[in-house]
């Protein structure tokens, strides 16, 4: 006797069909006709390397991509397509994850790793886009920047709850699915299994040596692009109090880079100061303000989980 299957039985399956069949829900998402809704902004977005790339995502999408917690807070959700989020402007990691395969798919990067991420408190998991450099993932999460396992695992388990008022959370494994273009198609299978210990063997701590390679950076851009002197001896001065008597006048620039402190991968050390010094003047006319002073420093601190980044202006 043949089983009979209701339509809407069927409808419901498919309307939740990445519960049930990653691999499917991946080709169909991902499929030629969806990619192509998408390929005007994966045009827009292609730096002249996959790094460049990554970053110019994850900025897009911070700037354009809401999080959308009554979705999350649902017990089913149902995974849009990469048009109907950047329709929407809004989603949960899956949408994201789904999005950014797509445009790094559309730019003809491939294999693209999603990853489907379970939590040692069980529940609700996590879904996300990694890339492989040199043989090591490097995670395309939602925002800035760019990050390796290690640094990833460590965000989720003690850095989560300080940025997003939600609980820190422990990493127990992640499916890994590769995903890839063959003749138009879009293809995916599941690749290998990571087990907590396998993203912390992938970290990469913050060291005084690179913090000094980013004020190096930062302090070359501005030189390049202003007429400025860089003056190391205003480094870490209380322009207030503790300006040199020479100059007569000072000022600074800060920010408050939130768990970026732990976050820093030497691989994407251009665009992680990229990032900073866009960041740092947030829109300001740059040439109305430098145009005043005369030398700069930059001072570049860890403050636990997070980088402090400091532009001190003298005259």
């Amino acid at each position: 006797m043949r089983l009979r299957v209701s339509s809407k039985h069927l409808r419901q399956q498919r309307k939740y069909i990445w519960s049930y069949n990653k691999i499917y829900a991946i080709e169909e998402y991902l499929s030629r006709s969806e990619r192509a809704k998408i390929s005007k902004l994966s045009s827009s977005l292609q730096g002249g390397s996959l790094k460049d790339s990554a970053w110019n995502i994850l900025k897009w999408e911070e700037q354009n991509i809401d999080y959308n917690y009554q979705k999350r807070a649902k017990s089913k959700h149902q995974v849009q397509k990469p048009g109907e989020t950047i329709k929407k402007g809004d989603g949960i990691c899956t949408d994201y994850a789904v999005l950014t395969a797509g445009l790094l798919l559309n730019m003809d990067y491939q294999p693209i790793y999603l990853f489907d991420i379970d939590y040692k408190s069980g529940g609700n998991g996590h879904s996300t886009v990694s890339i492989e450099l040199k043989g090591d993932y490097y995670t395309i999460d939602q925002n800035p920047p760019v990050k390796n396992l290690g640094s990833f695992y460590q965000y989720w388990s003690q850095q989560r709850e300080k940025t997003t008022q939600r609980p820190n959370k422990i990493i127990k494994k992640a499916t890994v699915y590769g995903i890839s273009v063959e003749r138009g198609n879009t293809e995916a299978s599941e690749v290998e299994e990571l087990e907590a210990k396998d993203f912390r063997t992938n970290e990469h701590r913050v060291s005084e040596s690179d913090l000094n390679r980013i004020r190096k950076t930062l302090a070359n851009t501005l030189v390049k692009d202003f007429s400025l002197e860089h003056d190391m001896k205003l480094v870490n001065l209380d322009m207030k109090n503790q300006l040199p008597r020479k100059y007569r006048r000072g000022k600074y620039y800060s920010n408050l880079f939130y768990n970026w402190g732990g976050s820093y991968a030497p691989i994407f050390h251009n665009n992680y100061c990229d990032y900073i010094y866009e960041s740092l003047f947030d829109g300001r006319d740059l040439n109305t303000i430098l145009e005043k002073y005369k030398k700069f420093s930059f001072d570049v601190n860890k403050e636990t989980d997070d980088l402090k980044v400091k532009l001190n202006l003298v005259r």
